[in-house]
Parts: C-alpha cells; sequence; structure tokens
C-alpha cells in the first residue's frame, strides 16, 4: 500500500496504529505540561474504542513490558520484604495498585533521558503496531542506557513480531541491532543489503566515507577494505 497515495483522513488510520514512530528526543516528543499517564492513555484511546479505566490498565501493561514499572510480582516481593509484619492480599494489591497509578501521575521532567525514552517506547506499541520507526532513539542518552534501550527494541521486535525501521548515523549501533541496511547519501539510497556484506564488502564509495569515523575497532579489524579517505578530507 502507498501510503502518499491515501487522503490525510485515510493515513490517520494507519498512523500510531499500524505505524508507530520514536523520536530521537523524549523530552521534546513529550508535552511536560500533562502526566506520561495521560499522554500514554491519549493515545490508546485515540486508535481504540476502550473506557479510560481500560486505557490506564493497557497504559500500565505498557510501561512494564518496556521494563519501567516492575511486574506485580516484583512489586509483590518488594513490599513483602519491606514491611515488617505480615500484609494481606487486599492490602498488598491496594500498596501495587497505588505505586502504579503514582507513576501515571508524574511529569515528564521527574524522568531520566533513559526513563523518558522508555516512556515513549511504551507509547509507540500502545496499539500494537506492525511497523516502528525509531528515528536516532539513542543519540541523547550515554553509553550504558543506550545499551539498554537497544535491547529493548530487539526483545519487543521479537516479542510482538514487529518489524522496525532503525533510522541513524552511527554504524556501530546499525551493525549490533540491524539485519538489512539502506545506506542514503545526498538523500537517496545508494546502497541496500544485508549488513555484514555492506560492512565488509561495501559497493560503493559513500558507503565507507560517510561511516569510517564511527566504525568500532572491533568492526575495523577486517581490514583494510573500510580504510578511505573520510568525506570531509
Amino acid at each position: 500500500m502507498d501510503l502518499l497515495r491515501l487522503s490525510e483522513r485515510d493515513r490517520r488510520r494507519y498512523r500510531g496504529g499500524q505505524v508507530a514512530m520514536i523520536f530521537q528526543e523524549p523530552m521534546s516528543a513529550l508535552n511536560p505540561v500533562y502526566t506520561i499517564g495521560f499522554q500514554i492513555t491519549e493515545a490508546i484511546r485515540l486508535h481504540q474504542t476502550v473506557s479510560p479505566q481500560e486505557a490506564r490498565r493497557q497504559a500500565l501493561s505498557r510501561l512494564q513490558e518496556v521494563k519501567l514499572l516492575p511486574s506485580d510480582d516484583q512489586l509483590r516481593e518488594q513490599f513483602r520484604s519491606e514491611t515488617t509484619g505480615n500484609l494481606s492480599d487486599r492490602d498488598l494489591s491496594q500498596q501495587i495498585n497505588d505505586y502504579k497509578q503514582a507513576f501515571l501521575k508524574r511529569y515528564p521532567h521527574q524522568l531520566s533521558g533513559g526513563q523518558l525514552q522508555r516512556v515513549t517506547i511504551a507509547m509507540a506499541i500502545s496499539c500494537n503496531p506492525t511497523l516502528l520507526i525509531a528515528d536516532e532513539p539513542t543519540t541523547a542518552l550515554d553509553v550504558t542506557v543506550q545499551a539498554g534501550i537497544l535491547d529493548l527494541l530487539r526483545q519487543l521486535a521479537s516479542d510482538r513480531q514487529m518489524s522496525t525501521v532503525f533510522i541513524s548515523h552511527d554504524l556501530g549501533v546499525i551493525a549490533e541491532i540491524a539485519d538489512a541496511v539502506a545506506v542514503m547519501y545526498q538523500g537517496k539510497i545508494v546502497e541496500a543489503g544485508p549488513i555484514d556484506r555492506l560492512l565488509h564488502q561495501p559497493q560503493t564509495s559513500p558507503t565507507p566515507r560517510v561511516y569510517w569515523p564511527v566504525v568500532p575497532a572491533s568492526i575495523a579489524a577486517c581490514g583494510s577494505c573500510l580504510r578511505l579517505p573520510i568525506l570531509w578530507k
């Protein structure tokens, strides 16, 4: 299906529903004056006919899926270990619910960059898309947080049988996460193919010249095949 040939009204049915997107800067992608719970449930109710209560339940489930909230079993064990004395099952369930509902009431400025990116991922997968577009989702994050986000995206794609288009200028990240790559140069695709072949046997000169400065040493160990002049020299 060619989405560009659809009307604006028809395209809206696919945006967020069949096709979802994660943006580069999570703080800019989220509205600072609304809670994260409001923003996730708004996305859910926009594409699904559900009650506010069901939307909140789904929002909490997605936050647990992206590992921003502990699972109910983990919370149960945590509260039991922190409490002196015995808690009834009813009291324990109430504490778990209160904890999760309090998280939905947080604002973006109360979360770290990595946490905010997990919120945007939870929002993106909230309507079960078949295609997820990730536009430089780790650029604004430090290395350790970046690794966690990449692992999460890999797991979500596998668990949900979801296709992912990962946009990045960092070939080290691409080498870690991608199965196939399309290289763009001056706005056009100049080469496409499996990641292993593109790294070791590039067919066009822009591929190694553009990306050589970010290729990690472990990949560069293949020899001189990538050692071409850097683009700006």
